[in-house]
């Protein structure tokens, strides 16, 4: 038996393209704190900082969150996570 679940993650794939903007990004870390809050809630998110780096043609771009995160239960030092995403467009 497989178990789907269908609102796993935070499905930042559909901000992509709009992840330059601050609004987006906003949307972006809200996404993420809701996922971890229902998914793993014993995690502790610290920081956010948000990667927009342009490549030379302007056209493609490296986009992403740097993610600060603690495990108090288990009183792990702060890590961090970073989640990249490309847009070309």
């Amino acid at each position: 038996m497989c178990l789907v679940i269908f609102d796993f993650g935070a499905n930042l794939a559909e901000l992509t393209f709009e992840m330059q903007e601050e609004d987006t990004q906003s949307v972006a870390m809200g996404r993420v704190s809701k996922a971890v809050m229902k998914y793993m809630p014993y995690v502790s998110l610290e920081t956010f900082s948000p990667i927009v780096e342009n490549y030379d043609n302007k056209e493609v771009a490296k986009i992403g969150l740097v993610v600060g995160y603690k495990v108090p239960k288990l009183k792990t030092p702060l890590r961090q996570l970073e989640i990249i995403l490309y847009s070309a467009g």
